[in-house]
């Protein structure tokens, strides 16, 4: 069997300038989650593909992914179930890694395929920057403790901006066929992805729609 993880890459703009921003996971660590008892992996920074034989754990890593980036699972609901049958806690830990390509001049802007720039003109004249991060999810039965370079976060607004992610799974069937609700926490959580300035907005509106509940 296969398993696939990509990278996220994010459109910024600053006045008339688009920053492309470019997120994926160098590596990943797992202490007593699933039927991982203590494990690693590095990534590249393309597509990765994971394939070994069934019940190996290759479902079990791509959702020790989303777990760190999401914190919350794909597959349950129930904390208890990403514990280690015979353990008290499990850890999640990855390192992040973060490129910013800030084109010089608005003229000068990056084309999606961040080869050449709008005006046919060869990359190279923009500015990049580089930067890491660390993120951590430990887990308990009836808790979950996430963390920013080794410090504790309470905001998961701002936890989850650092590493993105999407999962497509046999259960999306029900964007289709299942409730409204459903679909738009998909959208909702899409967006705020790809913009994250939307929690603001999305924030503000859920108080709208209960001051004006009769």
């Amino acid at each position: 069997g296969y398993a696939y993880a990509g990278i996220t890459e994010r459109v910024e703009f600053s006045g008339e300038v688009p920053r492309w921003t470019h997120m994926y996971s160098q590596s990943i660590e797992l202490q007593n989650f699933r039927n991982f008892s203590a494990q690693r992996f590095e990534f590249s920074p393309e597509v990765n593909s994971v394939y070994g034989p069934n019940a190996s754990g290759k479902t079990n890593l791509l959702e020790a992914i989303y777990v760190l980036s999401n914190l919350r699972s794909f597959r349950t609901h129930r904390l208890r179930d990403l514990i280690h049958w015979d353990q008290s806690h499990a850890y999640i830990r990855g390192s992040v890694q973060t490129d910013v390509h800030n084109p010089l001049s608005p003229d000068k802007a990056l084309s999606p395929d961040k080869d050449l720039y709008l005006d046919g003109a060869e990359r190279g004249g923009e500015r990049s920057e580089t930067s890491g991060k660390t993120l951590a999810v430990k887990l308990e039965p009836n808790a979950r403790t996430a963390f920013i370079q080794a410090k504790q976060c309470r905001s998961s607004r701002n936890y989850l901006q650092v590493l993105p992610s999407t999962a497509f799974i046999p259960d999306d069937l029900e964007l289709v066929k299942g409730l409204p609700a459903s679909r738009r926490f998909f959208l909702d959580r899409g967006t705020f992805q790809y913009y994250p300035p939307y929690w603001s907005v999305l924030t503000d509106y859920k108080k709208i729609l209960q001051q004006t509940d009769p």
